[in-house]
């Protein structure tokens, strides 16, 4: 009978064992809370997106907070970003062009160039360094308008150049003494009002792979950004996002003096005084505003304090459910609606950045259809050159715009 016993005990025991092992088994099997990304930490890789995760452009715009005087920039922007919005007309306000043909930056692949170009500038110079000469294609041609301007990227090392006013023609400007004597030959050599190669803060030639998109180089608009910065290409558009803030030129950027420390935060700010802020490097429009002969902005105080700060950031207070409605109404269907709606989740998601001046229109610059490589592929996304100018119509309503404290404290007064 005890050894009866014995054995029922140790059965029972056994069992114990076995429920014990299988319950610390189960819960080895049990997943544990799902930890979503932190989409702030500057970690998160995006298909098709350049420069580094941690960018300040290539973070959600909510991960800045809002402005306190969020509603004063947001109405400026509004009301007068285009001109004629700014002389009164309501349908125009809040009105953004895509620049798909004028206005747009064409990108090149640097394997297809046929040889190397030296370059002769007739404006503001170049970074190139001592070796002046580019990737080059005869076929390539700049954007239309008056900028034309194009960017050539080396895949295969990171490598970005961008030139603008590209003289294929007329080559006029770039014919002066002080060309001459570095050996300019018209036909020969290509004429650029600027050429830009990219770079690191630290000066060394930048890899748009890794690097951040700063520059240590002042280009033209808002600074020393690197050529492809707040660029729309392509090769993330059809991945289905745009991950990154998106560049703005605009008719009302801030002009004038540059405001003393005391004037910061008070009446003055924007109004008798003004700067632009980070990721902007410079004050572009120390001088007044852009010379747009009989269209430009008076250089009074009362149209300053209708201006927004180059280096700002806006964004879109809009639902997914208010985009569908918006495109319903626009009446898009198939890869045209989801190119629409590719752009108006992105100045919802990133929103964009005053990057530049403008004598009219407002306007997103985008990889251009002067390449005929890239209009091939805008039409396989539903897009044609004649949709640019009102692909984004309706879309931003008034009191939808935000706006977004800079990465920095930083402003800038001055031009260099």
């Amino acid at each position: 009978l005890e050894g009866i016993t014995m054995r029922a005990s140790n059965r029972v025991l056994l069992g114990i064992i076995l429920v014990v092992a299988l319950i610390g088994a189960l819960s080895a099997c049990t997943p544990g809370p799902i930890v979503e990304p932190n989409p702030c930490d500057g970690t998160q890789p995006a298909a098709g997106r350049v420069y580094a995760p941690s960018t300040s452009w290539n973070l959600p715009a909510a991960c800045f907070a809002l402005r306190s005087d969020s509603s004063r920039w947001a109405d400026n922007w509004f009301n007068n970003s285009n001109r004629a919005a700014f002389l009164g007309d309501p349908a125009a306000r809040g009105h953004m062009s895509v620049g798909l043909d004028t206005y747009s930056t064409p990108v090149y692949d640097a394997a297809d160039q046929t040889k190397r170009l030296r370059v002769i500038t007739s404006m503001y110079g170049h970074n190139l360094g001592a070796d002046d000469t580019i990737p080059w294609n005869p076929t390539w041609e700049p954007s239309a308008g008056n900028d034309q301007e194009m960017i050539i990227v080396d895949r295969s090392t990171g490598r970005e150049w961008g030139l603008w006013l590209v003289q294929k023609q007329n080559d006029s400007a770039c014919q002066k003494p002080q060309n001459w004597m570095m050996g300019y030959t018209s036909g020969v050599d290509l004429c650029v009002g600027q050429a830009i190669i990219g770079r690191t803060p630290a000066g060394a030639i930048s890899d748009f792979r890794k690097d951040s998109g700063i520059s240590n180089t002042a280009a033209r608009g808002l600074g020393a950004v690197n050529p492809l910065a707040l660029l729309p290409t392509l090769d993330e558009i059809e991945t289905g996002a745009i991950r990154h803030a998106l560049n703005n030129e605009v008719y009302n950027p801030l002009f004038g003096r540059g405001c003393e420390q005391r004037e910061l935060g008070t009446a003055a700010d924007g109004r008798d005084c003004g700067y632009a802020i980070v990721p902007g490097s410079r004050y572009e429009r120390l001088g007044g505003p852009e010379d747009c002969k009989a269209d430009s902005m008076p250089n009074t105080v009362e149209a300053r304090s209708k201006t927004v700060p180059e280096g700002m950031r806006f964004n879109l207070r809009i639902t997914d459910d208010q985009i569908e409605r918006w495109l319903d109404s626009r009446q898009f269907s198939g890869k045209k609606r989801s190119t629409a709606r590719i752009f108006a989740v992105a100045l919802r998601d990133y929103g964009w950045i005053v990057s530049d001046s403008t004598c009219w229109d407002s306007n997103i610059s985008v990889e251009g259809v002067a390449n005929p490589k890239a209009r091939d592929r805008w039409r396989e996304l539903g897009i044609v050159p004649s949709d640019g100018p009102g692909l984004l119509n309706g879309l931003i309503k008034v009191g939808m715009v935000e706006t977004r404290q800079a990465p920095s404290a930083q402003i800038f007064t001055n031009l260099a």
